[in-house]
């Protein structure tokens, strides 16, 4: 006959506490997890508010690097138009700016380390009297009527791989003009898309579809001048600032980050079919009131912002030069 235990009351004590462990072990887990399903994650930190930039112009002396200007002086094929227009550089915090450049790019150094901000460069008026150009003789093309655009562009950009060398950013250019939006993406990726536009000659505002998305006004015009002798400040500096390189972007998948450079001159010729260009300084503000890119939403809500000093020009008469094709112009270092 098997021996049997008795079952002392030390035992059963130490199983009914094991057993109550357990249960308050159990306890526990089930108000952890229940407190992780009923109350949400926290929110992420709030991003640092923009920088309230001043209105410095900085320009070609402001940054580290350089570019390479168009030394075409021969056009077996092109376009011409003539611009009649505003151009303004503007400064913004340099981290939104950043955020909205394409995948391989980033701003250039700020010579001070203390620079905190970037100008963006904004155009906006009508071309018109526009020309195909075939071995250096501009013919003009049968009902090509003249229409607005507008662009958001950023200057001094640098590639992250390839080299130093400064170009031009386009962000957006908004028009009303579908040939023109179909040469200039699929030729250029300039990222045209169609808009309207209303224009009282002081307020400037575009509508890519029922909301606006971008406004301008500008006040105080000085007195105009011939471009030749024309003393404004700065007018030097924004010339430079429009020979740079453009780079636009296409979407290619064996490309590095998904992205293919198209790199373009706009050739500024300031004696347009004989006539002299006239220019005049203009105070400027503009706002944004809608994403051109996704990336760029915390640009929505920012104060109005003015003009860099001496930065914002109108001009009468300007020609405008573009060579075709683009894909030779990219000059990285």
């Amino acid at each position: 006959m098997a021996s049997q235990y008795p079952v002392t009351d030390r035992f059963r004590g130490g199983v009914e506490i094991a057993l109550l462990l357990s249960l308050l072990i159990i306890a526990v887990l089930l108000a952890i997890l229940w407190k992780m399903i009923d109350e949400p994650p926290p929110p992420p930190p709030l991003p640092d508010p923009p920088v309230a930039c001043g209105n410095q112009f900085l320009g070609t002396d402001d940054f580290s690097g350089s570019w390479t200007p168009q030394n075409v002086t021969s056009y077996a094929l092109g376009a011409s138009s003539e611009f009649n227009g505003t151009i303004l550089l503007a400064n913004v915090d340099s981290d939104l700016v950043e955020a909205i450049l394409p995948v391989n790019w980033s701003l250039a150094k700020p010579l001070d380390s203390a620079e905190s901000c970037h100008p963006v460069l904004i155009l906006y008026g009508e071309q018109s009297n526009l020309k195909v150009i075939i071995g250096n003789s501009g013919n003009s093309p049968g009902g090509a009527d003249p229409y607005t655009e507008m662009m958001l562009l950023i200057p001094f950009t640098q590639r992250d791989l390839a080299g130093p060398l400064w170009h031009t950013a386009v962000i957006k250019m908004y028009l009303n003009n579908a040939t023109a939006i179909v040469i200039g993406n699929s030729t250029y990726a300039y990222a045209k898309e169609s808009a309207t536009f209303t224009d009282t000659g002081s307020v400037f505002t575009v509508y890519p579809g029922f909301v606006a998305a971008f406004e301008a006004t500008s006040s105080s015009p000085g007195s105009w001048q011939d471009f030749s002798v024309s003393n404004l400040p700065n007018l030097g500096q924004i010339t430079d600032i429009l020979g740079m390189p453009l780079v636009g972007i296409e979407k290619y998948q064996w490309a590095v980050g998904g992205e293919l450079d198209v790199c373009s001159y706009f050739d500024m010729v300031y004696v347009n079919d004989g006539i002299e260009a006239r220019v005049r300084s203009v105070h400027t503000q503009h706002d944004y009131f809608s994403n051109f890119v996704p990336a760029m939403a915390n640009w929505i809500g920012l104060p109005p912002l003015s003009n860099s000093t001496d930065g914002a020009i109108e001009i009468e008469n300007m020609g405008w030069k573009l060579m075709f094709p683009a894909l030779s112009h990219c000059k990285y270092n």
